[in-house]
């Protein structure tokens, strides 16, 4: 299979540089490069795509969790897009659940116990 040449961030991280004024400088945090991958060893992983409500139902969690109106556009404009890629490009799918029920799209609530079915 061929390698994918992306441009990324990623944040790498080091031990705190004690040599240093300041030893979180050390750090090193994020970085952007073009990076390498492989398909056949690149999974595509998604967490903690919330389904938060609106502010009206839930203003105490919108006011201590600026992002997530910007999350609810990603999971709106971005993602749905990105996952019918994803599906068009293989056909392995796996869901996993550590623990903790999940909320389908159809709103029932369900215990996975681990390995659970996609939707296709």
């Amino acid at each position: 299979m061929a390698n994918y040449a992306l441009n990324a961030q990623y944040y790498q991280q080091f031990d705190a540089d004690f040599a240093r004024e300041i030893p979180g400088e050390g750090y090193g945090g994020w970085q952007t490069a073009q990076i390498e991958i492989a398909r056949e060893h690149t999974a595509v992983v998604l967490m903690h795509a919330w389904d938060t409500g609106t502010r009206a139902a839930y203003p105490g969690w919108h006011r201590a969790v600026e992002y997530a109106s910007r999350a609810q556009q990603i999971g709106a404009e971005v993602l749905p897009c990105l996952l019918s890629a994803v599906r068009a490009a293989t056909t392995t799918r796996n869901i996993l659940g550590i623990g903790g029920r999940w909320n389908w799209p159809d709103r029932s609530r369900s215990r996975l116990n681990g390995l659970g079915r996609t939707r296709s």
